[in-house]
């Protein structure tokens, strides 16, 4: 199955309880074609108590402007969010147009498990700002590529795992990063 939108995001994930839910995306393609500068999401998480678990999918953005975040987990989480991606590919923006985003992006504390994906963009991984202070990611027997454009101007550089928050642990194992 592909689902394909171009609305802001596919899919936005809202926990307005106290209760855990579980969610589970697996074996679909979500494709979001929304062309304004850092938007375009497929999957969106708001609030906390979720466990996502994406199981052989792919996520692919479109946008040519930049700065589409195809797995983003944000919102106002102060217990966490649990990540699950496994045989899955994720794609930030438009290869044509040399226009990257961010292919996972946390803005809040999250715990991720990465095995067996190919994850591309600006940054593969970015765990952005201190709301996402005590993350952890474990990824092994995966692919993170970070593609930087602007590797001759100083403002812009980037990589493929990207951190500015603190107390954040990120273990790598049998994973190309590039």
């Amino acid at each position: 199955h592909t689902f394909t939108s171009s609305a802001r995001k596919t899919f936005e994930i809202h926990n307005a309880t106290d209760s855990d839910i579980n969610v589970v995306f697996s074996n679909v393609n979500i494709v979001n074609t929304y062309q304004v500068v850092y938007d375009g999401r497929c999957i969106d998480t708001r609030n906390d108590h979720i466990n996502l678990t994406i199981t052989n999918c792919t996520l692919t953005t479109t946008n040519v402007n930049a700065g589409s975040q195809p797995l983003t987990i944000g919102g106002s989480e102060q217990d966490g969010v649990n990540v699950v991606l496994t045989g899955t590919a994720i794609v930030a923006g438009d290869e044509t147009a040399g226009k990257y985003g961010y292919a996972i992006i946390t803005f809040v504390k999250t715990n991720f498990t990465i095995d067996n994906c190919d994850v591309t963009g600006y940054a593969a991984l970015y765990v952005n700002q201190n709301d996402a202070s005590g993350t952890t990611a474990t990824i092994t027997n995966s692919r993170l590529n970070g593609i930087n454009n602007y590797q001759d101007i100083a403002d812009n550089s980037f990589g493929a795992i990207v951190v500015h928050a603190t107390n954040v642990t990120v273990n790598v194992s049998g994973t190309q990063v590039t």
